[in-house]
């Protein structure tokens, strides 16, 4: 840094200190004379968790045409209701710091001349929207693969002769019962039931699907 920049920086860099502290200053004040801010922001928090969740079912995939009708409809409804309640609470925000608040009739909060709060508001409200419909769509390839993995499984227990009992037990054709035991990185390790140093094994590969089963298997 030259001596020629070295005193704007310095003197540039208290300016913007300064204004941050007084922004600050001012904000607290209004806040601590309007509690009524408190309550209207924590709902505000509540609506873009709102709009976050919304924005995910919308762009998200579904595993049925019917549930992804009447799941998005009913997304696409809860995103336009928050959003919009939202926007206004932004704006009643902005009226109440921006604004004398005892002019507190509703022509005067849906025309007074907006603010930092308002714009700041309105970003995040829109960034929060964003940010759920690339959520959703990210969503949509580990879902497929979830769904289709799901199916393999489920042929590859026919395909075998398994017969699952519950979410740990399952009985092979023979009539052996196996208990889950042990998961490992790639392989499940099931205790066979009643039979003292036998095991079964499916392995798996990176997505979940099963690709081979050992049979009943003595332990070494």
């Amino acid at each position: 840094m030259s001596l020629i920049s070295l005193a704007p920086k310095i003197v540039a860099g208290s300016a913007l200190a300064g204004f941050g502290l007084a922004f600050g200053r001012d904000v607290y004040r209004q806040v601590k004379k309007n509690w009524l801010i408190l309550v209207v922001v924590g709902s505000i928090v509540f609506l873009l968790f709102g709009i976050f969740i919304s924005a995910v079912w919308v762009s998200r995939n579904y595993r049925t045409w019917a549930g992804s009708l009447f799941k998005r409809i009913g997304a696409i409804l809860s995103l336009c209701g928050c959003y919009l309640v939202t926007y206004f609470l932004i704006l009643f925000v902005d009226f109440l710091i921006e604004t004398d608040p005892q002019q507190n009739d509703l022509e005067t909060v849906l025309t007074h001349d907006t603010g930092t709060a308002y714009l700041v508001g309105l970003a995040i409200q829109n960034l929060i929207l964003l940010a759920g419909l690339v959520v959703g769509l990210r969503q949509r390839r580990k879902r497929g693969i979830a769904w289709d993995t799901e199916a393999s499984n489920i042929a590859f227990f026919e395909d075998h002769g398994l017969e699952p009992l519950d979410d740990e037990n399952f009985r092979d054709e023979e009539g052996n019962r196996y208990r889950l035991k042990n998961v490992f990185n790639s392989e499940l390790e099931f205790q066979a039931e009643g039979r003292r140093g036998k095991r079964g094994y499916i392995l798996f590969d990176e997505n979940g699907k099963y690709v081979s089963w050992s049979g009943l298997t003595n332990i070494s």
